[in-house]
């Protein structure tokens, strides 16, 4: 019997000290703690941390003199919320200092007894301020590409509209005096023949004149789809409305658009990106999708703006398309929406079955002024 406990004894101990190392091995903060906040055990990763002093932190002591109080708070609500689900939870968390922002991955898994009840949970923690840093460095990045294009695309805007539009509308109107001119001279008394020569040369000087129309009418369509002028002038409500007009007749596929009122809702350069991501969507479905019916659908909720678009066309594989959308042409338009929609701060969903449609959805929040939102977008 004796031999029995020893060796029962024994293992226990080489059990806790396995426990012992590998908790001090990892790099990670760990922590056991309870539904007080109270701690049970620290690894040295906690111990040896540099960013916060540890002169009032001792084993058995609590969250509330490892953190500062409203950070600790905070994490003994979730560590509470853990042990009373018996669920585990993982939380972002953002630590202000003076020296900056520190951000946490943090896991806290509930912690079982023998018994199988539950008292108190493991907190394991991860600085991700690096990859949140990096994070915010790429959006701000992409923030500084997408302006820097709106810039280019207002500059060869005005270029199609004070050079090549102009230039056409003169060409236009020494047509249509050349027509009056030869119209002009066709006397009663002219022969036949002449008249008929005359004739033809109308008809053809009043094809050309349709045709310089034509280069009109879509070289503003091209200056327009180039700037969100629009958007100042008649407002993101009838810019969208307007837009998928021209693009049903241009197409002949039945759009239905269903739209509640956008104007005042976004900053201007929410706007603008908002107005880009349906742009994207609608010339994905006129080049690829071979669509019959397009389906708009914007609505508001209490504190969110969700846009739907379905069509009726051939779909597409999303998960390969998404893949491939950094190195293969056809689908850079996906990647374009994702970083409008992140900047945004909108959520981005993509559903499509081949040879039964695509559904593109956005959700954005409003329940912030617009500077906040602004802010938090290009973070």
């Amino acid at each position: 019997m004796p031999d029995t406990q020893f060796n029962a004894e024994q293992a226990i101990r080489e059990s806790e000290e396995r426990y012992r190392v590998i908790l001090q091995s990892i790099s990670d903060e760990v922590i056991i703690v309870d539904d007080a906040g109270i701690i049970e055990t620290i690894n040295d990763a906690v111990v040896s941390r540099t960013y916060l002093p540890l002169d009032n932190v001792v084993v058995d002591g609590s969250l509330n003199g490892l953190f500062p109080i409203d950070f600790a708070q905070r994490r003994i609500r979730v560590i509470r919320q853990v042990i009373r689900s018996k669920q585990p939870v993982r939380i972002e968390e953002k630590l202000p200092l003076d020296a900056g922002v520190l951000w946490f991955s943090t896991k806290i898994n509930p912690l079982f007894d023998v018994d199988g009840t539950c008292s108190r949970a493991v907190v394991v923690t991860r600085d991700i301020t690096i990859e949140k840093e990096r994070e915010r460095f790429l959006s701000s990045f992409s923030k500084s590409i997408l302006s820097a294009q709106e810039e280019e695309r207002k500059r060869v805007a005005r270029e199609l509209h004070d050079g090549l539009a102009q230039r056409l509308a003169v060409l236009r109107l020494d047509l249509r005096r050349i027509e009056k001119e030869i119209g002009a001279e066709r006397e009663p008394g002219v022969h036949a023949r002449e008249r008929a020569g005359a004739g033809d040369v109308c008809a053809r000087l009043r094809e050309a004149i349709d045709s310089v129309n034509g280069l009109l009418d879509e070289t503003r369509r091209i200056a327009q789809n180039l700037t969100p002028a629009i958007l100042e002038d008649i407002g993101l409500t009838s810019a969208i409305q307007r837009s998928l007009r021209e693009y049903s007749s241009r197409t002949c596929v039945k759009v239905e658009c269903n739209l509640i009122d956008l104007d005042g809702l976004f900053t201007p350069a929410q706007e603008i990106n908002f107005y880009r991501i349906i742009q994207e969507v609608v010339n994905n479905i006129e080049r690829h999708s071979r669509a019959t019916a397009v389906v708009l659908a914007i609505n508001r909720s209490a504190h969110a703006i969700e846009f739907v678009v379905k069509d009726d066309g051939i779909g597409f594989d999303v998960q390969r398309a998404v893949a491939s959308s950094s190195s293969q042409g056809d689908h850079r338009g996906l990647r374009g929406l994702q970083e409008r929609a992140r900047l945004v701060n909108g959520e981005l969903a993509i559903t499509s079955t081949p040879r039964k449609g695509t559904s593109v959805s956005l959700t954005v929040p409003i329940g912030e002024t617009p500077a906040a939102a602004t802010e938090h977008a290009g973070r």
